[in-house]
């Protein structure tokens, strides 16, 4: 993911034990010591005060402006093990860690919903937080799930899309939720609550495993998937535009969050 700090600079996270940062037309990349895991990564979090903060397993960084290098302050309560796509309409950042999902008040994070014990850690994939406190949340074999923050207590509301791996969520001006999945096609959950498949297993869509959905402020749908693949759709649904990374020969690349 990519994460803008109240400087202008541009922090690049990864799924190895580093970060970029490009600031202006310097590139820079700050290593951290620690093991690198397979499915995890080095996170990126922009503070309350437009900071960048790093997250890598359940340890802590700062950018040190002064000597240009990452400083380690403190061990956190929770593991930042994986990198999954998470959006929010409020200053509050949501997460999704090895111990389930949270979010952050000022210099405290918060668990607002547990990892089920009988469920793998991958178990979450990605979270809308929108500003009402009610929280879109994608899982690997569950679809997507609806809960509500409601005197300290989240409460499931709703289930989508059941037996659906959910891979990312976006929001259009419409306040409509596009959602893209694992081999069961893009979906758009209207602001009523009705969900309208926009491209199902059957039908030809460019790419068979969707991974992530953005819609851009000029009221198009962006999705990539397998095979280096990315579409452009308009609003209804229709494919505009599909473009493949010509460079890439590998069949298993991914355009992901």
């Amino acid at each position: 993911g990519v994460e803008e700090d109240k400087m202008g600079r541009l922090w690049f996270s990864s799924s190895g034990n580093y970060v970029i940062l490009i600031e202006g037309e310097k590139v820079t990349k700050f290593h951290f010591p620690e093991k690198t895991y397979g499915a995890g990564g080095v996170n990126v979090i922009i503070r309350g005060d437009g900071s960048p903060e790093f997250r890598y397993s359940s340890r802590v960084y700062v950018y040190d402006t002064v000597h240009h290098k990452m400083k380690y302050t403190s061990t956190g309560k929770y593991n930042y093990y994986f990198q999954r796509p998470t959006s929010t309409e409020t200053a509050i950042y949501t997460k999704i860690v090895r111990e389930g999902i949270i979010i952050n008040y000022g210099d405290k994070d918060e668990l607002i919903i547990p990892q089920p014990k009988t469920e793998d850690l991958a178990y979450f994939t990605a979270v809308y937080h929108e500003d009402k406190n009610q929280f879109w949340v994608g899982t690997m074999k569950s679809g997507l799930l609806f809960y509500a923050l409601q005197n300290d207590t989240v409460r499931l509301l709703n289930n989508y899309l059941p037996e659906t791996q959910i891979n990312s969520m976006s929001k259009d001006h419409e306040g409509n939720l596009w959602i893209c999945t694992k081999e069961k096609g893009v979906y758009m959950l209207s602001e009523f609550g009705r969900h309208t498949i926009v491209y199902e297993e059957s039908k030809k869509f460019p790419t068979k495993n969707v991974y992530t959905i953005f819609a851009d402020s000029e009221e198009r749908i962006w999705t990539g998937g397998e095979r280096g693949i990315v579409s452009c759709l308009d609003s209804t649904g229709i494919v505009i535009e599909t473009y493949r990374l010509e460079e890439i020969k590998s069949n298993d690349y991914r355009i992901t969050d």
